[in-house]
């Protein structure tokens, strides 16, 4: 996915990797007006990747600076 010119770079872990969490451990919270709103993008990238290896994650937006 390229994002206003640039590409995220996404690496591979070694082909042994393991994660070191539990499922269900990772929760993100989403600025939806970070970088200008492109953080929705990059969001998007990130949550097809955590989906295509099958980790378990949760995520909300944020709706303002207190979040």
């Amino acid at each position: 996915m390229e994002i206003s010119g640039q590409k995220p770079e996404v690496r591979s872990p070694a082909p042994d990797f393991r994660p070191s969490f539990q499922a269900g451990e990772l929760f993100f919270v989403v600025n939806p007006r970070a970088n200008n709103g492109r953080s929705v993008a990059y969001w998007a990238a990130i949550r097809t990747e955590l989906d295509a290896r099958g980790i378990d994650y949760q995520y909300a937006f944020s709706r303002n600076a207190e979040d």
